[in-house]
């Protein structure tokens, strides 16, 4: 099939125009033109978070536009103060005259598909909505609305090479996605590869990944959009100064030059009171917790409380619906639920509807969950994710919000190979319980540092940085992919299908057993042309995705059939009471949940 379009790209023009006309842009331009602090920067006198947002925003424009020639960005700003706004029309100007495509990437498939809404909802032009694509294992090929015959030989050929190179003006993938097209030397990364030249990327949260190869990250991130000419902005809320671990200093551009003015504003600072009192006595017990929540509670309250293993949330869980003092709905999500399950689950509490509340959950709930709370409890675990446990808790500054930290389950073999699990690292010492209310998370990330670049940097066998130097030098592609991977093979896994009847939020019915026929049809089909089998696989693996749990890697497990390693359990439904996976009784048909 001949192809002459991969070259398109971005109208930002009608993005610009679209975006100035919006409710957001007016009201920013607005305060711009009326109250903005350009001299002598004191934020004393605003007591309105959007204000406060709106000086934010404008502060990073400015910076950016003095820097327009540079490659990388560091956009550090604190949860809750319009980061994807600001990133979004900085990612517009720095597009110019010359950008050719636009990428956001996310650290999970929630964020991407959370994000995907808040942009369809900016622009409401479906010509501009469909430029917008997500690109991720979850999401079905998108087809051109110009393609309007399915029986054309173009119609399927075309959407999947648009897929395979990434034709499309602007993206919405993962950091694992992202890594593998820049890193990867599959025949499938290298399709887009490309497609990075010339193209501006907004990275977020990127610190959420290993740790241990930091450094290779922001250096192959330098280089690459030198040679490339990518512009690249790297933003979250505990953004560590990776430029430290390089040799090459002063080649990132800060665009909040004084990021001590918003995340020590009180708006932001005092968003969240916090409490240690219960790492008083270092463990506690389950009991403590719940006497604690029992005696702390108040009406239209909303509760989350986060533990670090399934096994304590699901613990916990059944304590407070069984308990005869908890009079609030109870919920539980883990990484053991389905996209499905979920939704249910999150929805109303986006929406509002729920206001008695605990919500217990794992770490799942710290990114890509869009929630409001009043009170936290949260085992402590890594600094970085105290901070984004508490971006959860009076996430709209409108009222007191409480967090308190305690320490059931150990974190150190959860993170076996992170620099941060030492305990020096963690809440039980006064000086990390001080970085994080004071939000001087330099501090903690210069001590961070110092073990990398001991551990890491200066060292001499494979795990050393010299090593890395060495598979570049020799065009080892093979060896340079492994070790910019962001997540290791899972070998100790599989995933289940549970077949169910499910009513999506769209009034959607969806049959498990059916979707599962489907894919098998599909798969088994040695008729079919081969890039029609690939949208037509896509489209039902993205329906097979609300059926589908991970489970320990386990060959006595009892089940209906199999594709692969894909295992299915036709009668999914006797293994759920009240909507709600009973993982005991799974776990007597052999099927064992995996405990992080």
């Amino acid at each position: 099939m001949k192809k002459d379009d991969f070259a398109d790209g971005l109208s930002i023009a009608e993005y610009e125009e679209s975006y100035k006309n919006s409710d957001i842009s007016k009201s920013i331009r607005n305060y711009e033109h009326t109250k903005y602090i350009e001299k002598d920067k004191h934020l004393e006198s605003i007591t309105d978070m959007n204000e406060l947002r709106s000086e934010l925003f404008l502060d990073a424009e400015k910076e950016l536009n003095k820097h327009l020639d540079n490659e990388l960005f560091f956009l550090e700003a604190p949860t809750g103060s319009g980061k994807s706004n600001t990133a979004l029309q900085l990612s517009f100007h720095l597009m110019g005259e010359h950008g050719k495509k636009l990428f956001y990437i996310y650290p999970f498939n929630t964020l991407v598909e959370q994000n995907m809404k808040t942009l369809s909802e900016l622009f409401k032009d479906k010509k501009l909505q469909d430029q917008i694509v997500v690109v991720n294992s979850l999401t079905p090929i998108t087809v051109k609305e110009n393609i309007k015959n399915e029986d054309s030989t173009n119609y399927y050929q075309e959407a999947l090479l648009d897929r395979q190179f990434l034709n499309y003006p602007m993206i919405l993938s993962t950091h694992v996605s992202f890594f593998n097209v820049l890193f990867g030397s599959k025949k499938e990364d290298i399709f887009g590869f490309y497609q990075l030249t010339d193209s501006v990327i907004v990275l977020d949260e990127i610190q959420s990944y290993r740790n241990y190869i930091w450094t290779e990250i922001i250096t192959m991130l330098k280089y690459c959009a030198s040679l490339m000419g990518m512009k690249i902005i790297i933003m979250s809320a505990t953004l560590p100064n990776l430029e430290v671990l390089t040799d090459e200093k002063n080649q990132v551009v800060h665009l909040m030059q004084n990021r001590n003015l918003y995340f020590e504003h009180p708006i932001f600072k005092n968003r969240v009171k916090i409490s240690y009192e219960l790492l008083e006595d270092d463990k506690i017990t389950y009991e403590k917790l719940l006497q604690h929540i029992i005696e702390n509670k108040e009406k239209q309250q909303k509760i989350l409380v986060e533990f670090i293993k399934k096994d304590s949330a699901y613990t916990f869980y059944q304590m407070l619906i069984e308990s005869k003092e908890i009079e609030y709905d109870v919920k539980c999500i883990t990484g053991d639920d389905s996209i499905y399950e979920r939704e249910k689950i999150l929805n109303p509490i986006k929406s509002g509807e729920m206001k008695d509340l605990i919500l217990v959950a794992t770490q799942v709930i710290e990114a890509g969950v869009d929630i409001d709370m009043d009170v936290g409890y949260k085992n402590v675990s890594l600094l970085d994710s105290e901070e984004q446990f508490l971006g959860r808790i009076n996430r709209s500054c409108k009222r007191k919000g409480k967090a308190y930290f305690f320490y059931i389950d150990s974190w150190e073999k959860i993170y076996q190979k992170d620099f941060r699990k030492n305990r020096e690292f963690t809440l039980c010492e006064r000086n990390m319980q001080q970085i994080l209310e004071n939000k001087h998370f330099y501090d903690y990330y210069n001590q961070v540092f110092k073990l990398l670049r001991k551990n890491l940097n200066e060292n001499t066998d494979g795990k050393g940085i010299e090593d890395f130097w060495n598979n570049i030098n020799k065009l080892n592609f093979s060896e340079i992919a492994k070790r910019m991977q962001l997540i290791d093979d899972n070998s100790w896994s599989m995933d289940i299908v549970l077949c169910r009847r499910l009513e999506l939020e769209d009034g959607t019915v969806l049959d498990g057993e059916e979707v599962w026929n489907e894919y098998k049809n599909i798969l088994e089909d040695s008729d079919m042309e081969y890039a029609k089998k690939q949208i037509k696989l896509s489209v039902a693996r993205s329906n097979l995705k609300y059926f589908t749990y991970r489970i320990k890697k386990n060959s006595d497990l009892i089940y209906n059939d199999i594709l692969g390693e894909l295992r299915c359990i036709y009668d999914g439904e006797q293994y759920f009471e009240n909507g709600k996976l009973n993982k005991k009784l799974l776990e007597q048909s052999g099927g064992l949940f995996i405990d992080i």
